[in-house]
């Protein structure tokens, strides 16, 4: 197979997935860095992004560039920050022709709202939509993928957005009608790919990757036993999956003897099978797995089994958090506090009963969604909750657009949140100019389940402090089931300057001395505007310098091969400080969508 003909896809694990429910801006980083890289595409190259699902195989996600030359994983990888990640040395070489024996169909919308607010409902009834498993599941038993393509066309430095169902052979109409009651105002239109001239608008294609980022997460989930999870090298994953061993459960299963007689897995591959389960599972794999595998699933708490060595390190976690002193200090008072009653109940002292519920405000970017992660986790490892999940919703979780739904909408989520934690970002936005409407039905049934729950769900309300105050004022018997406040001050220059520097250094960057002069300016003035964005500032502009230094050190057909990832004063000369800043007070949850 020739090179004019192959396309390496890189595989992409969503060991990382940060979706909680809400789309909480991280999304939204993915599609617009997505959209971003392909900007630069030359003529005929086409960026992609790939689910496949094959009857009885786990979900595989890909992302590719069909290009003449070959791409590094890094290329790729920090387009996925924060969400998911690009396995290195996992990837396929796929021949193209295959595509021509597949029978395609492509995505066309019939009715496209201008209207951003309606865009971003429907995106987010798209992935609540009861269809969409339902989907997911017919496409797996028909063996075919979605992709997302963006094509840069010869001569008009145009872009085609595509989106593509691939199926080996001709769908039922069941389908169909399934993937365009998930996408609706859209139908499907069998296609030779060869065609496609005609392509989709920006914000309609981010809305797509947006859902197929969705698909991803879900399929994910359900693959949790995938040896996909280990992380192995190539030569053990590839000699696993042709000895049809696929699952974590079946591996584990088995004895030293039983692998070593698999054809072409030596001891080499048997330690490194040991070692990636042993980090895993925290647990000491000796020479007989089976053994091991047995004590693990008879263990009625997984964490209690953790050597404390291995187990995250919440505390320091919190006090290694840059600035928000206050916040941290009232933490440390209330998780003290909850391990003191603890205590005292285990050695039988009896005490009224009280609930931890807590109100965070602040302004965005404070790092209020980062402490309530570590919050939960310190209670699970009390014991005060039953596990360190933090479920996050937001206006659109909690009301419905009809009468009557909204009450099991807000007992859904407190389903969900049983025995952890439930976050309710921005809960002012419950609030409705008039009472008595949907609004405050949601408000009532949260208090109501506060109380049916407040032996084992903690319940945290955040927002600014303005809106925060008439928030609880709206209902009497909220603010005496929430004991706690705790206060995020925004974040000093200095602070800033240690977050962007924090920020370069998760994406293996790091800042030179005069760009480090300009950053302070830009820090300085968005510390003095009202929209300043915190740490969510620090993250966009990093993000927005990178994107400048693809382009400065990629964007040519001769590529240095010792270039050093550091971000020059050059790389944020275009960057303008209101559009790394949160603009937007009023908008729900969930919804906030970057700047195009």
């Amino acid at each position: 197979m020739s090179k004019r003909n192959k396309i390496r896809k890189e595989y992409l694990s969503a060991t990382s997935i940060v979706y909680t429910g809400a789309f909480n801006g991280e999304v939204y980083n993915v599609c617009d860095r997505f959209m971003s890289y392909a900007m630069y595409l030359k003529a005929d190259e086409t960026l992609g992004l790939e689910v496949t699902m094959e009857d009885e195989e786990s979900c595989k996600n890909y992302i590719y560039l069909d290009s003449d030359k070959e791409t590094p994983i890094e290329e790729f990888d920090w387009i996925f920050s924060d969400y998911a990640k690009v396995v290195p040395e996992k990837h396929i070489i796929s021949d193209k022709s295959q595509y021509d024996n597949r029978v395609n169909y492509k995505l066309e919308t019939l009715k496209y709202s201008n209207d951003a607010e309606r865009r971003k409902q429907a995106i987010y009834e798209i992935c609540k939509n009861e269809y969409f498993q339902t989907m997911c599941e017919e496409i797996r038993d028909a063996q075919g993928n979605i992709r997302i393509m963006m094509k840069a066309c010869d001569g008009n430095n145009q872009n085609v957005g595509s989106v593509i169902f691939s199926f080996p052979q001709k769908i039922s109409k069941k389908l169909k009608t399934v993937i365009t009651m998930v996408f609706q105002d859209s139908i499907l239109k069998e296609i030779d790919e060869d065609t496609i001239t005609s392509g989709i608008g920006k914000e309609e294609m981010r809305d797509y990757i947006i859902v197929l980022l969705k698909v991803l997460e879900s399929e994910q989930n359900k693959d949790s036993d995938s040896i996909d999870n280990l992380n192995l090298g190539v030569r053990s994953y590839n000699v696993l999956k042709k000895a049809k061993i696929n699952t974590i459960s079946t591996l584990m299963g088995m004895r030293d003897e039983e692998l070593l007689s698999i054809k072409n897995l030596g001891r080499k591959q048997l330690e490194e099978i040991k070692e990636k389960l042993s980090d895993k599972f925290c647990i000491q794999l000796d020479d007989d797995f089976g053994k091991e595998y047995e004590l693990y699933l008879e263990s009625e708490n997984i964490v209690e089994d953790i050597p404390q060595i291995q187990k995250l390190n919440y505390m320091e976690q919190l006090q290694n958090l840059i600035g928000i002193k206050s916040a941290k200090e009232q933490a440390r008072r209330i998780l003290a506090f909850a391990k003191m009653r603890k205590i005292m109940q285990e050695k039988g002292e009896q005490l009224d009963p009280i609930t931890l519920n807590m109100e965070f405000i602040g302004n965005p970017g404070t790092a209020k969604t980062t402490v309530a992660r570590i919050m939960a986790g310190v209670l699970s490892e009390i014991g005060i909750i039953n596990n360190e999940n933090l479920i996050e919703v937001g206006r659109a979780d909690l009301i419905a657009q009809y009468v009557g739904q909204t009450g099991p909408k807000v007992k859904t989520a407190f389903n969900k949140a049983k025995g952890g934690v439930l976050f309710i970002d921005e809960a002012y936005s419950l609030l409705e100019y008039g009472r008595g409407g949907y609004g405050d039905e949601a408000i009532n049934v949260i208090v109501q389940e506060m109380e049916n729950n407040r032996q084992d769900t903690i319940v945290i309300f955040a927002g600014y402090p303005n809106e925060m105050e008439k928030f609880f004022s709206r209902n009497p018997g909220l603010r005496s089931r929430v004991p706690f406040t705790l206060k995020f001050d925004d974040f000093s220059v200095d602070e800033l300057m240690d977050i962007c520097e924090l920020e370069a250094s998760k994406r293996k960057f790091s800042i030179d001395t005069k760009a480090n002069d300009k950053l302070r300016e830009m820090c300085e003035y968005s510390k003095r505007n009202i929209d300043n964005g915190n740490g969510r500032f620090c993250r966009n502009i990093i993000e927005k310098a990178i994107l400048n230094f693809a382009l400065r050190n990629y964007g040519c057909d001769e590529v240095n091969e010792n270039i050093e990832y550091i971000l020059k004063k050059e790389d944020f000369l275009d960057i303008t400080v209101l559009d790394c800043n949160y603009k937007d007070r009023t908008l729900p949850i969930g919804f906030q969508v970057s700047a195009s």
